[in-house]
């Protein structure tokens, strides 16, 4: 009898190794690089490379080498512990898992030593002076806490190439009220005012990222990405147990400025429809086939005047949503004394995340002025003369 339990202990002491169980299910885990898959455990040639991601299954270990079997895309190999990331866990209902809040805030020139106010400023109205320590506070608070952020797209972002990456100071000096758990991405291009995608790495994983880098073309006497659209691959995560749900694409935009330009952003719309056409079908840099796609930002456009964009009126009768219907609030404080007046940043989804059964349920984005409490001129003189528009997206089982 003491000889089967001391076997029984054995089988269940190498079922159970470093953390990982035979028969579990873990995500691969290499940002921008495939994960090489060997023979045998020790043994250094490469049979086969899964792709970051993949849903691999324990199968065994070993002992001698801590090198794992696994079973992902089809394939059987060995790998070393390190690209063994994220459980892929069932432990939260996917109705039980909180939603991941997605969307835009234009933070008016975020840009230490730099005035705001313009054009207002030039018409009568005041200039606002650059953001204190405890303005950055206020607007960490209101991201985290007021707003529950998963991921925004920030624009007019101040920010600096450095080393092969794109950093940002004021962004650094934001996440320093933030915390630790949110991280930030930034394009390039823009010179002065550049698009970042802040995110909650709680809520979010960040999987890959491209700046969609587009050739100078001047519409209407202005290029139609002056600040090329940033692009980002996430996937949600199921609470804080590690386990994913489903992902998505979040391109952020600044077009040009002047609502005037509905050719320029006409152009720069089916321009950026077309390429991530290409980029979704080709796989380069974002995943093969990926059917949830949010583009959020200042669009610098009004959906609802008389100069229409063609190219978004054949998207909303296409296979995208502009979250926006009549009665869609102002997102911009204009005039002197500012008010409530531009409406021009937005969230579009493809029609494949809506629906009450999809990701996204509203049909119009959510415009956060109650959180300026009518306090117009206070809101623009701590945070912006811009709103956050926000959606709600449900964390759910994926198909694609």
């Amino acid at each position: 009898m003491k000889r089967v339990i001391s076997v029984m202990i054995f089988l269940i002491v190498c079922a159970i190794v470093n953390g990982q169980t035979v028969g579990e299910k873990y995500l691969l885990d290499r940002l921008g690089s495939q994960i090489p898959g060997h023979p045998a455990a020790g043994n250094n040639s490469v049979s086969v490379k899964f792709p970051h991601g993949s849903v691999a299954e324990i199968l065994a270990y070993d002992n001698a080498t801590g090198w794992y079997e696994v079973k992902a895309d089809g394939s059987t190999a060995w790998i070393i512990k390190k690209y063994i990331g994220a459980k892929v866990g069932t432990e939260i209902p996917p109705n039980e898992v909180p939603p991941c809040i997605i969307g835009c805030w234009n933070l008016e020139w975020l840009k230490d030593g730099k005035p705001r106010g313009f054009p207002e400023n030039t018409k009568g109205g005041p200039s606002y002076e650059e953001r204190t320590e405890k303005d950055y506070a206020a607007i960490a608070e209101v991201i985290s806490d007021q707003l529950q952020t998963a991921a925004l797209v920030l624009v007019e972002i101040a920010a600096f190439a450095d080393s092969g990456t794109v950093r940002s100071t004021e962004l650094d000096r934001l996440c320093s009220h933030l915390g630790e758990n949110f991280l930030y991405i930034a394009g390039e291009s823009g010179k002065d005012q550049h698009v970042a995608i802040l995110y909650d790495k709680r809520k979010l994983r960040l999987n890959s990222s491209v700046e969609i880098v587009v050739p100078e073309k001047k519409v209407q006497q202005t290029d139609i990405f002056y600040r090329d659209p940033l692009a980002a691959h996430f996937t949600c995560l199921s609470g804080g147990n590690g386990g994913v749900l489903n992902d998505f694409i979040l391109v952020g935009l600044h077009l040009a400025s002047g609502q005037d330009k509905n050719k320029n952003h006409d152009a720069a719309m089916k321009l950026l429809a077309d390429t991530l056409t290409y980029l979704i079908h080709a796989g380069e840099y974002l995943p093969a086939g990926e059917n949830d796609i949010i583009l959020a930002g200042d669009l610098n456009l009004d959906f609802f005047d008389n100069k229409k964009e063609l190219q978004l009126v054949a998207m909303e009768n296409g296979s995208w949503d502009i979250l926006a219907d009549n009665g869609y609030p102002a997102t911009r404080l204009a005039g002197v004394p500012v008010t409530p007046k531009s409406k021009i940043d937005y969230v579009i989804v493809t029609d494949a995340m809506c629906g009450s059964a999809k990701h996204v349920e509203a049909s119009q984005a959510a415009v956060r002025q109650d959180l300026a409490g009518g306090e117009w001129d206070e809101w623009r003189k701590v945070f912006s003369d811009h709103f956050p528009v926000v959606i709600s997206v449900k964390p759910l089982p994926d198909d694609d």
